[in-house]
């Protein structure tokens, strides 16, 4: 068996770790949200691994234009 093969849980919980802290820390620093959106979408990052923080980033995101 190869080394490399065993690693994938540990790049898989990277992934989640750092997307999450990510992700959490856009859902409560940004002032777009009212809070209970924020918690929503907290539980759903936290729930759903990896494409919890993706939907963040892509859907519940909002970057303003001015």
């Amino acid at each position: 068996m190869l080394a490399g093969s065993r690693s994938w849980p540990l790049i898989f919980f990277a992934a989640w770790t750092v997307g999450s802290v990510a992700a959490l820390l856009s859902i409560w620093l940004g002032r777009q949200h009212a809070r209970r959106v924020k918690v929503i979408w907290s539980v759903l990052v936290l729930a759903v691994p990896i494409v919890g923080a993706i939907a963040w980033f892509v859907l519940g995101h909002q970057r303003h234009k001015r």
